[in-house]
């Protein structure tokens, strides 16, 4: 959701992206870069202040910079040896890439350049198996899912460990298939749970408060649920994958 509550969504199984505007109703895609790259496998997606969209497809092994007409902006990806995008988020000036098959984050500034790179297969501190899902905070913390691991990490903006929040588990506080991950505006950490078919929340400090959702079709319900994002009014907006929809979420509580 960029400043002006436009909704970007990446479409994975139509292999295009959408753009949504809320206030106009309006709606409309975007299936290909240049018009001679057809988007296969588009997973992650974001835009800039400056309003450059970027997309990242699993399958091409590319992270796209492009307009609002799909014209090419830049694209990194092999060269940088990143090797299988999936989850991107952008913040500021900074492109954070999410390197499932390489265990690795990847950061870019806004023009293509290669900042930062962190993380190894493993399952120590700072050490990844399968991540899949990211986000920058307002605290200037990096949330990653790291999925097979069955947990969140968080890390300072120069990729250093800080603390980890859940573990393999059936019960609330830990995780299955933890997928995407997101702050609001009072630090708490929302975490997708795609088997659980919930959204558990976290304080700041990884306590667990609740969750939400539950396996259907009627609203609130979820099934097999992926990315979330939080807008600046606190909407939370949870792609309900096997629903084909997204559903909309409003934190209605205090601090």
């Amino acid at each position: 959701v960029d400043r002006d509550e436009v909704l970007y969504i990446a479409d994975t199984g139509a292999g295009k992206i959408f753009i949504y505007q809320p206030d106009k109703k309006k709606l409309k895609s975007i299936t290909r870069v240049d018009k001679h790259i057809n988007f296969v496998s588009p997973v992650g997606i974001g835009v800039s202040l400056e309003g450059t969209i970027f997309v990242s497809d699993s399958s091409l092994g590319q992270v796209f910079a492009i307009n609002e007409k799909g014209e090419s902006v830049f694209v990194v990806g092999e060269k940088e040896g990143i090797q299988r995008p999936t989850d991107l988020f952008v913040k500021g000036e900074k492109v954070y890439v999410v390197d499932t098959d390489g265990c690795q984050i990847f950061v870019f500034d806004v023009n293509g350049k290669l900042l930062l790179k962190f993380g190894k297969r493993g399952d120590g501190d700072g050490e990844f198996n399968y991540p899949t899902h990211i986000f920058v905070g307002d605290q200037d913390l990096i949330y990653v899912s790291d999925t097979l691991n069955s947990r969140i990490q968080i890390f300072d903006l120069q990729g250093g460990f800080k603390r980890t929040i859940g573990s393999a588990g059936d019960s609330s506080g830990h995780f299955s298939r933890a997928k995407g991950v997101a702050v609001d505006s009072f630090g708490h950490i929302y975490v997708v749970d795609a088997l659980f078919d919930n959204v558990q929340i976290f304080d700041y400090e990884g306590k667990y408060l609740m969750n939400f959702g539950e396996r259907g079709s009627s609203q609130g319900e979820l099934w097999l649920p992926s990315g979330i994002t939080i807008d600046k009014n606190n909407y939370i907006y949870v792609a309900d994958s096997y629903n084909k929809r997204i559903s909309v979420f409003r934190y209605a509580g205090g601090e």
